[in-house]
């Protein structure tokens, strides 16, 4: 089974998954630990630093910084989808995060860090929630 970017999205078994076969893609990342169009799932109990962790890679992808000695080797668009926290938090977290990194929230590209309404719901039992 090739993979082409033109298929429409579908959801597929493990043994349709182990058969696709993809080109090399470039990274976004260090070493191949985000590739271009992939996705990060950041999971794990709260308040442990989750929504920290992840705001301070978003800006670094954005800002195109280096990461934990990764290098990014261009600047990225970043959307954070999450289901935790509401605006009002994300805010909170997103200024702090500004803070310590010393950034004035006017002189960096912002507009290129995206939010999902933390009140959208997915219910998979629903066919048309499986997008």
């Amino acid at each position: 089974m090739a993979s082409t970017e033109a298929q429409t999205p579908q959801i597929i078994t493990g043994h349709d998954l182990l058969a696709l076969e993809f080109e090399d893609q470039a990274e976004v990342i260090g070493n191949g630990i985000l590739p271009v169009g992939a996705g990060l799932m950041i999971a794990g109990e709260s308040g442990v630093g989750k929504s920290m962790f992840r705001l301070e890679l978003a800006i670094h992808l954005v800002m195109g910084w280096d990461f934990l000695g990764m290098p990014v080797p261009t600047a990225r668009k970043v959307f954070i989808v999450q289901l935790e926290n509401t605006f009002r938090t994300e805010q909170a977290r997103l200024r702090l995060i500004l803070k310590g990194l010393d950034l004035d929230p006017a002189k960096i590209p912002l507009d290129r860090l995206k939010f999902s309404d933390p009140r959208i719901r997915l219910d998979l039992a629903k066919p048309k929630d499986h997008g």
